[in-house]
């Protein structure tokens, strides 16, 4: 389920033709503590998608799906939206908003509780901007994102 709501972001987002001010964005999306690594089992990456973003466009990927509330589809997993936009001297600004929406209830009514952090940083196209949520190494979540321009 998590891979397949990733995958049809993508579709939608990728199927945009190039422009010159149009950006390559890799996100990875982690649990664990982002210094640790996979084999000894501090780092969990859940997932890893590609997007085309327009500058000064959001496009985001919610890795996770949508429980019914109250009449409306609410999400629920991890949520990331990333804004580039072009400067004048070749450098991105990019803003990176992280959420984790968990169930909490259960029974006939299910709530939904969001944590969200959001980041803003100008970069260098190929550069890494980092977004984390939580203070636990063992339950921290956390979103790599490296924008480059569109070829």
């Amino acid at each position: 389920m998590k891979r397949l709501v990733a995958s049809f972001v993508l579709v939608i987002l990728g199927s945009t033709a190039a422009r010159a001010a149009d950006y390559e964005v890799d996100c990875r999306l982690g649990q664990g503590d982002p210094k640790g690594n996979r084999a000894a089992g501090t780092l969990k990456v859940v997932s890893a998608p590609n997007l085309v973003v327009k500058s000064g466009e959001a496009a985001s990927v919610l890795v996770g799906g949508q429980l019914p509330i109250g009449g409306q589809y609410v999400p629920v997993g991890r949520e990331v939206e990333i804004t580039a936009t072009a400067r004048d001297n070749g450098a991105i600004r990019v803003k990176v908003v992280l959420k984790v929406h968990t169930k909490v209830g259960g029974g006939a009514a299910p709530q939904v509780s969001t944590v969200s952090q959001e980041t803003t940083a100008t970069i260098q196209p190929g550069e890494m901007v980092r977004v984390e949520i939580g203070n636990d190494p063992k339950d921290r979540q956390w979103a790599d994102v490296t924008v480059r321009k569109m070829k």
